[in-house]
């Protein structure tokens, strides 16, 4: 599943943000600090351990001879481990939103809004692979052919000019 957004930056030019997410665990996720532009320079995993519990191990690419970029400051100079309580709840992330619902959410109680459309399309999306797994196929995603190619990601902050004809194409999945 790829996402896209666009927000207008103050020189005219347009921030075209690029997510994917490779199912079953697989997440391609662009530098929330906009200290990479360009194509992502991370990506990370998902394991499950148990009902309740995920190790995420990730990888990054840099420099050998400068420190890893990225992660974003709160309340000045801390990072989101440095935060306490308080600042957790002073600054939400992914994490509080997760935690905040509970170790196992039933989703017979949730109330999804039209913003959470992309929430649906992933547990259709994941539970029609896992039909297909069931049924003895390969999940989408997953080649065991040596001989084809590697699957390309596009994740990343890309700036464009406002006239860009490139950008439904060239940065996204749309018409392909």
């Amino acid at each position: 599943m790829t996402a896209s957004q666009d927000r207008d930056l103050p020189d005219g030019n347009v921030l075209h943000r690029v997510t994917e997410i490779r199912v079953p665990t697989i997440r391609v996720i662009p530098t929330p600090t906009l200290t990479v532009v360009g194509k992502t320079n991370n990506m990370s995993w998902a394991v499950p351990i148990d009902d309740t519990h995920t190790w995420v191990v990730s990888m990054l690419r840099k420099p050998k001879d400068r420190p890893a970029q990225g992660l974003p400051t709160y309340g000045g100079d801390k990072t989101w481990f440095d935060l306490d309580d308080e600042g957790h709840q002073r600054y939400p992330g992914d994490y509080e939103t997760q935690v905040g619902q509970g170790p196992i959410t039933l989703h017979s109680t949730e109330h999804l809004a039209s913003s959470d459309r992309g929430v649906s399309m992933v547990r259709r999306q994941f539970l029609d692979q896992v039909r297909v797994v069931a049924s003895g196929g390969d999940p989408v995603g997953v080649s065991f052919d040596p001989d084809e190619p590697p699957v390309s990601l596009r994740a990343g902050n890309y700036v464009v000019g406002p006239d860009d004809e490139t950008l439904p194409t060239e940065y996204s999945y749309v018409g392909q």
